[in-house]
């Protein structure tokens, strides 16, 4: 009976410290998912939670849900909440009622338009304003410059013609090609307006005469400005 007791009052001890301990987060299996939430994630690592030892699962600043130990100190599972249009979020856990928390571990968020995977299945975000959003809203912007204008224009009608185009529809509801997906990116067009508009605007008229008959202007200008490079990035 004595055996027991001792027994006993060691594990509860074990238990009582290793309750305060700091939990700690390894892997999460999968490390990515859809922002839609609702699916199981798999966190392994050390002191996350044992028997009646509560521990909650961070996802950003929202909490997972149904979460439960699946392997003393070992393993937790949780459920991932909905979070639309989050990216790339860091997941932690807090076990003991607000105890420590553990350190942080990446987790990404995609969905149809903003994640597309890799092979192996990998999600990879783009960058905001990537060097193809870069190319595409120069481009764009150029083409409907040319629009908005008479075949005889100013220098000043090109100028106002392309202040304006970073307004129009075309740039807040802006299709991704066969997809259907809508992307807004008028804050681009006008980033990039405010950085190198001079220059675009310099630009397409010292070579208005030699693109503007055949449609290789829009091409032209932004080859020009090296908009279009591999890894071109927009400069603020």
């Amino acid at each position: 009976m004595k055996l027991l007791l001792l027994i006993i009052t060691i594990v509860l001890q074990f238990h009582h410290t290793s309750s305060r301990a700091t939990p700690y987060v390894g892997k999460i299996d999968p490390p990515f998912g859809s922002d839609e939430g609702g699916y199981t994630i798999t966190l392994s690592g050390r002191n996350l939670g044992f028997l009646d030892i509560d521990c909650a699962v961070n996802v950003g600043i929202l909490k997972a849900t149904n979460v439960k130990v699946t392997d003393s100190w070992d393993k937790l599972e949780a459920t991932v909440p909905g979070c639309p249009m989050c990216g790339k979020v860091d997941i932690s856990v807090t076990c003991g009622g607000g105890g420590s928390e553990s350190n942080t571990v990446p987790f990404t968020m995609t969905n149809e338009c903003y994640g597309p995977t890799k092979a192996p299945a990998r999600p990879e975000l783009p960058s905001r304003f990537s060097s193809r959003e870069n190319c595409t809203v120069c481009q764009d912007l150029v083409h409907l410059t040319m629009s908005a204008v008479a075949d005889k224009t100013s220098y000043q009608g090109l100028q106002s013609a392309m202040q304006q185009a970073c307004y129009t529809t075309h740039f807040k509801k802006w299709l991704v090609p066969a997809t259907k997906c809508e992307l807004d990116l008028s804050p681009a067009c006008r980033l990039l307006l405010a950085t190198t508009g001079d220059i675009l605007v310099d630009t397409m008229w010292n070579l208005w005469n030699d693109g503007y008959w055949n449609g290789e202007l829009p091409n032209m200008v932004c080859t020009s400005l090296k908009k279009c490079l591999p890894g071109a990035m927009f400069e603020l």
